[in-house]
């Protein structure tokens, strides 16, 4: 196991936990109200932030619950502290269902399938509230009704960047799990 190798995967891991924090405080879903002056609604993994001023009662029991962003802001904080582990521990091996595993490559590819986890979540539970409370569609244009007679403004809902790139890192952190051994140099599980 060559120093240099075991670095370059370490690195890699660092960068793709900093890929996974980016990715977490960049909003994933929105709502552009063009009457508005751009994005009104954003949806972050942590929570929904709003713009709409005199409007804000259009979302009025959309909120998460109050303990809601400090357990997501411990989750992600123990997955990036994991992550920052797996890539420091050499080679360990823990039993697990009668088989042995490489320690690094099981919280790394646990963290990989979380986050993927989290990925898949999201618009299901964006598109069962847009739906259940307003009526709007998860990805697309629509037309929303401003509170007066005709006063109607065009609207679009879509997935923010940060979401996309979520999308990556899941899988990004399972191959980085996968290739471990090839990454660092192959090594025995005692």
């Amino acid at each position: 196991m060559s120093s240099l190798r075991v670095w370059l995967f370490r690195g890699l891991v660092v960068v793709a936990a900093g890929l996974m924090l980016g990715s977490w405080c960049m909003p994933w879903w929105g709502v552009e109200v063009y009457m508005l002056g751009g994005d009104v609604v954003k949806v972050y993994p942590y929570g929904l932030e709003q713009n709409l001023g005199q409007f804000a009662s259009y979302i009025a029991g959309a909120e998460m619950p109050a303990w809601f962003t400090p357990l997501m802001w411990l989750v992600v904080g123990l997955a990036t502290v994991a992550l920052l582990i797996a890539a420091l521990i050499k080679d360990r091996s823990i039993s697990l269902l009668g088989r042995k595993f490489s320690l690094p490559k099981l919280i790394i590819g646990v963290v990989g399938l979380a986050y993927i986890g989290g990925v898949v979540l999201a618009p299901l539970v964006i598109a069962i509230q847009t739906r259940a409370f307003f009526d709007m569609p998860l990805q697309g244009y629509f037309t929303i009704n401003l509170g007066g007679e005709g006063l109607f403004s065009g609207a679009m809902s879509s997935f923010r960047f940060g979401y996309w790139l979520a999308c990556g890192v899941g899988p990004l952190l399972i191959a980085l799990a996968l290739l471990r051994d090839k990454i660092v140099g192959k090594t025995k599980l005692d």
